[in-house]
């Protein structure tokens, strides 16, 4: 998080959508002061109204943290993969699942049976002899 770049960023779309600091600081209850430091670098807005900045001007916290737009290259690479990895692991997570259900579901049949074998088995008493 590099104060300067964040700062030329956000003066860069503010210029884009034909704002002053005035009416920056406005929309984000701060004073005009605060934002030309933001935009000179020499300090950086705080972390609750990063949110607020990025929704203003139509970028993500992300990108606003790290001073430029992310590319179409980027964007277009990063989704692929991570939809590859969310599959990955909801899969992961559903076999895990099937075979705790198998499991589970052997042991309570095994109880099943040991019952049904116990109930129609005769009990035999030992009789003594003498």
């Amino acid at each position: 998080m590099d104060k300067r770049s964040i700062g030329s960023f956000i003066a860069a779309l503010r210029r884009a959508k034909g704002m002053t600091q005035k009416d920056l600081a406005a929309l984000l209850h701060v004073s005009d002061k605060t934002v030309s430091r933001w935009e000179t670098g020499e300090g950086a807005p705080e972390l609750a109204l990063i949110p607020a900045i990025a929704e203003i001007f139509g970028v993500s916290c992300d990108e606003l943290l790290r001073g430029e737009r992310k590319s179409e290259a980027d964007a277009a690479e990063s989704t692929p993969l991570g939809e590859k990895r969310r599959k990955w692991l909801l899969d992961s997570v559903l076999r895990r699942f099937n075979i705790y259900c198998i499991i589970i579901s052997g042991a309570s049949l095994t109880a099943v049976a040991a019952g049904l074998i116990l109930l129609f088995v005769p009990v035999y008493t030992h009789r003594q002899i003498v």
